[in-house]
């Protein structure tokens, strides 16, 4: 009796965590295709175009992850870097990063109960603070604080997106 019962418990957890990875890619794809991009951006952007990754980490200590969207493509990317989307669970715009490039790091350190982002961007790292009043991190890195980081403080940062080859990319 008790193997039955371990199994369908097994089942049941392993079906629910592929329900809330599939919900949460449905909620980006969404939050992307009918709020972020508009109609003019649809008729200009490719189909090769329309690619994306996602990472989560809790930013706040709520317990609950925030998303952070990767752009992939010419559309999004410049000589300088890409777009770097950061969504709430509720899945609403916190920032839009401009001219970002992998690794995103971030720190234990906080501001305002968020942990600072390390962003690499320009041939240097940049933390940005989040900004209470506005609800969100400034979007353009280069005129944020530059940081030198070294192997130390790496210990106490989660990193995100550092080897974008091995994350499952994503169309839209």
């Amino acid at each position: 009796m008790k193997p039955t019962y371990y199994y369908f418990l097994f089942l049941i957890l392993i079906i629910s965590c592929k329900s809330s990875s599939v919900n949460g890619l449905q909620k980006i794809t969404n939050f992307i295709t009918k709020q972020y991009l508009t109609e003019e951006d649809f008729r200009v952007i490719t189909q090769a175009d329309r690619k994306f990754q996602y990472q989560t980490t809790d930013l706040n200590g709520d317990g609950i992850n925030e998303y952070f969207v990767s752009f992939l493509s010419p559309y999004f990317c410049g000589s300088g870097g890409c777009n770097l989307l950061v969504l709430d669970n509720k899945f609403n715009l916190i920032t839009n990063f401009t001219l970002t490039n992998p690794p995103i790091l971030i720190d234990l350190k906080a501001t305002s109960g968020w942990n600072d982002i390390i962003l690499w961007s320009n041939g240097d790292y940049h933390r940005m603070k989040f900004n209470s009043k506005k609800n969100s991190y400034p979007t353009n890195p280069p005129v944020e604080e530059v940081i030198e980081l070294e192997s130390r403080d790496l210990e106490r940062m989660t990193s995100l997106f550092e080897n974008t080859a091995d994350l499952k990319t994503y169309a839209f």
